[in-house]
């Protein structure tokens, strides 16, 4: 089953837990841990918000590629089965990618057109630095509710803080009770 991925700030996710990776196409660890995050998106998809930033590796330009190709098929409202098919291929290359890009049935010469648009480069740049000054030195790196994940990335070890972020998130109904009177305040709950 494909997860459902959605993006911060959307209506009605405002109780939902942030889940951001910083990852990388041509990664080896950020391809073999993409299984993992998928299952756990589908897992928790009522409580976490996604958000996939670039991270391309600095001496890797089919990484910076693979990446620039994400953000045009956004352009044509397809970055999912882009980022899908991107982590898909054994290799990454502007042939490879071409052809991805017309299974996927993007418009060929604007997708070749948008792979060169500079504002796409500095979108990526501009994920990559907020990375690093979040303290990002490898892919994938994973923040959940704010807190950076840190050691290997396991089922056994992520769906904890994933649950526990959740359990911070979920209001009480009565927000106090006075005990003297009896009187219920219900706090923020907009019940009464």
């Amino acid at each position: 089953m494909t997860p459902i991925y959605h993006f911060p700030f959307s209506t009605g996710l405002h109780n939902r837990v942030e889940m951001l990776e910083f990852g990388s196409f041509t990664c080896p660890q950020s391809r073999s841990t993409r299984k993992l995050i998928d299952t756990v998106l589908d897992l928790f998809r009522d409580q976490l918000t996604y958000t996939f930033h670039h991270y391309p590796g600095c001496q890797d330009d089919h990484s910076l590629l693979a990446s620039v190709a994400a953000e045009a098929a956004k352009r044509q409202g397809k970055f999912w089965p882009m980022f899908h098919g991107l982590y898909s291929l054994k290799t990454i290359s502007l042939p490879t990618i071409s052809t991805l890009a017309l299974d996927i049935g993007l418009d060929q010469q604007q997708f070749l057109h948008d792979l060169l648009d500079d504002r796409l480069h500095n979108f990526i740049k501009a994920d990559y630095l907020a990375g690093a000054n979040l303290g990002v030195n490898r892919t994938p790196t994973v923040f959940v509710g704010g807190q950076q994940f840190h050691g290997k990335i396991t089922m056994a070890r992520l769906s904890p803080l994933i649950q526990h972020h959740v359990g911070l998130n979920r209001k009480a109904v009565i927000g106090s009770v006075d005990r003297r009177t009896g009187l219920i305040d219900w706090g923020e709950s907009g019940l009464w």
